[in-house]
């Protein structure tokens, strides 16, 4: 979001130059932020780009990837990655993390310079939040017992036409996520929460009873449920996500289990109230692409980049870097893009991923909120 207006200043410098621009809507790869989650279906994905291309108040051209994510695959994208194509084809440039800087002087080498090139400041861009029809900020959010990592998880969709089209969407939509010890098959943490999708401009109807939740194993008759349900409140309304902190175990690693979750759901317009109940597949495995709550990627880099410096340049170029790790580590520690990581960006970081690590504090059993877990193993 802070590079949108650095960029949109230079697509209206160079967009009657013969060089085409688009956004590429994905996958969010720290669901949660703002409320969003990822789309479960293609008009819902459309409904979401429509809401970002508000906010970010940009007049350049967005288009939407796959629901599987077909285009950052081809491009082996990162999660705010820039590419630039010639008219052949061929890929000439391509950053990790977008740099509206380093973009407008490459164009200006390969297209070349504009006269009077706007500005940023010229643009008066500001993120538009459309206000709430409900307050928000009223349900303390969780405190998460330490790392955790992204579940695999589906919502079970109507597939015959006439049952789809009769069918509620996912206003709340579920993002779960499992220690290791939950994904090891042992007894660990699960995280459920439960996030209003902006898109459908709904809140929650707090007397007609709250929000409630159970698992059961389809596989496993001696599985023993696992319920809970979200404590009574004193406001009526609100938009804040409902959210979940139990003890948990599954019968074995990788078990699909299915989740039930029931609410009640209002229309911020008031032309409806309606009681919802909706299915999902839990899977215990942990969700593949870098997706993390947003800041727990920290805890996933902790570590000396250094020590990957195989020719002894003072840099850990992306070469050097493992494979599977290369990219991810780049985008936040390569702070002058430059495809390395010198001793002083590494410096910055580990101090970074420090003062994450001392704010926050695993959450003991007794301190698990009871009102909030029911019956849970």
């Amino acid at each position: 979001m802070r590079n949108v207006p650095g960029l949109e200043a230079i697509y209206r410098d160079y967009k009657n130059k013969n060089v085409q621009f688009l956004i590429i809507y994905k996958s969010i790869v720290h669901p949660g932020t703002n409320g969003v989650i990822d789309a479960f279906t293609k008009e819902e994905r459309i409904k979401q780009l429509a809401l970002a291309k508000k906010r970010l108040g940009t007049t350049v051209p967005i288009v939407s990837d796959s629901l599987d994510g077909d285009i950052v695959k081809a491009l082996e994208s990162a999660p705010n990655a820039e590419f630039v194509v010639d008219p052949e084809g061929k890929l000439v440039y391509r950053k990790f993390w977008h740099d509206p800087a380093t973009l407008r002087t490459f164009l200006e080498e390969r297209v070349g310079k504009v006269d009077n090139p706007t500005k940023v400041a010229d643009l008066n861009m500001k993120l538009v939040f459309p206000k709430a029809g409900a307050p928000r900020g009223l349900v303390e959010p969780l405190k998460m017992p330490g790392r955790m990592a992204i579940l695999n998880t589906a919502p079970e969709l109507q597939e015959d036409a006439g049952a789809k089209d009769e069918a509620p969407p996912f206003f709340a939509k579920l993002l779960a996520e499992a220690d290791r010890k939950a994904l090891n098959g042992g007894e660990g943490k699960l995280y459920l929460g439960f996030y209003l999708d902006p898109v459908y401009q709904v809140h929650w109807n707090n007397p007609a009873g709250g929000l409630s939740f159970s698992i059961n194993d389809p596989n496993d008759a001696g599985f023993e449920p696992v319920v809970g349900q979200t404590p009574e409140y004193k406001h009526e309304t609100d938009v804040d996500p409902r959210e979940f902190v139990i003890n948990f175990q599954a019968q074995k690693r990788g078990a699909k289990l299915r989740l039930t979750v029931r609410y009640t759901i209002c229309d911020d317009n008031g032309k409806f109230c309606m009681p919802v109940e909706q299915h999902y597949t839990l899977e215990m495995t942990r969700k593949r692409g870098g997706a993390s709550r947003a800041g727990q990627w920290m805890t996933e880099l902790v570590g000396d980049p250094m020590s990957y410096d195989k020719n002894g340049d003072g840099l850990a170029s992306r070469d050097e870097l493992p494979k599977q790790r290369a990219m991810i580590m780049l985008l936040h520690y390569d702070r002058n893009h430059d495809e390395a990581i010198d001793k002083v960006e590494a410096a910055l970081f580990y101090d970074m991923t420090r003062m994450q690590q001392a704010k926050s504090r695993a959450v003991k059993k007794d301190e698990l909120p009871r009102a909030r877990t029911g019956g849970g193993h």
